[in-house]
């Protein structure tokens, strides 16, 4: 079996074990594929939302939206401000990450694991700088797991039970089913597209039974009658629907933070309110506004 098989390498000793790691890898292995992703995230620091609120309250929306009518026009205009805000004191910043790293991973303990790394390949398992590294690299790894655990997890058990023990199982290292549900779609080669192509396919398949019903020019805007009164929002309406935003769920199409809606909710209802009366007015909503999903509303019981 030597013939198909590397030499073997040693590694430090797993946890406080005193022998050694032995791994034999294969001479022919795989392509491994791309294990790093970057992900876009801003400085969320309480000094820089602070600092974004003292930004929004500047602006006079009354005298922004004087010379405009239409709500399309009205909600670029909002947009801008926003996003140039967002921009200039909370600019995106790229950062890559490993897809296969424990959750409770981070740099530090990447840096830890490294010197001890190191200080094996240079002085073996029994040397004084050896198992210092050793025991900074158990520490760290167990507050690393215990803080993962409190800021992510622990509060999970009462609220969401399914989500608690779905994280638990990833913290402690037991594999998930895979839920990728493309095996299972009977198109030839179905796999082998790229995900937005497999996405189309699922898309043009679900919409095929109502083309016949689509409507090649969309139905012309009524007028509304002289008598017919126009619905409106108060701006304490809006005020209150946007203080009860969860700022932890995904932003709309818009990119627009939740976080941002809810905590500056005093100043932007107002802008907000009217965007919304003014949409009313005109039987039309802003472009961006019909690309959100938005979940109905479930039936009560009597």
């Amino acid at each position: 079996m030597h013939m198909y098989f590397c030499a073997p390498k040693a590694y430090a000793p797993f946890g406080l074990s005193d022998h050694n790691t032995i791994v034999a890898e294969p001479n022919a292995i795989a392509p491994k594929g791309n294990n790093k992703k970057v992900i876009i995230r801003r400085d969320c620091r309480a000094s820089r939302k602070a600092e974004m609120g003292r930004y929004l309250s500047l602006f006079d929306w009354s005298q922004l939206f004087a010379p405009l009518d239409s709500s399309e026009e009205k909600w670029l205009v909002f947009h801008e401000v926003i996003h140039n805000g967002l921009n200039l004191l909370m600019p995106e910043k790229r950062m890559e990450v490993s897809t296969v790293d424990a959750p409770w991973m981070n740099k530090k303990l990447k840096t830890l694991i490294a010197k001890r790394q190191k200080a094996f390949n240079k002085n073996g398992n029994g040397s004084l700088n050896f198992k210092y590294y050793r025991n900074l690299v158990n520490r760290e790894r167990k507050a690393c797991r215990g803080k993962y655990y409190e800021s992510n997890i622990q509060n999970l058990r009462g609220e969401n039970p399914k989500r608690w023990w779905s994280e638990a199982k990833r913290l402690s290292g037991m594999k998930e089913k895979n839920s990728d549900l493309s095996s299972q779609i009977k198109i030839d080669e179905f796999s082998n597209f790229p995900q937005r192509e497999q996405a189309n396919i699922i898309n043009t398949a679900f919409l095929e039974p109502i083309e016949e019903y689509r409507l090649v020019v969309p139905p012309p805007c009524r007028d509304l009658e002289e008598s017919t009164e126009v619905l409106t929002v108060t701006e304490m309406r809006v005020e209150k629907a946007l203080a009860k935003l969860n700022p932890g769920k995904a932003s709309g199409p818009d990119n627009i933070p939740n976080w941002l809606l809810r905590d500056y909710s005093r100043i932007v209802a107002l802008p907000i309110m009217n965007i919304i009366n003014t949409s009313y007015r005109e039987q039309q909503l802003p472009a961006c506004w019909k690309m959100a999903d938005v979940s109905p509303l479930p039936k009560k019981k009597p």
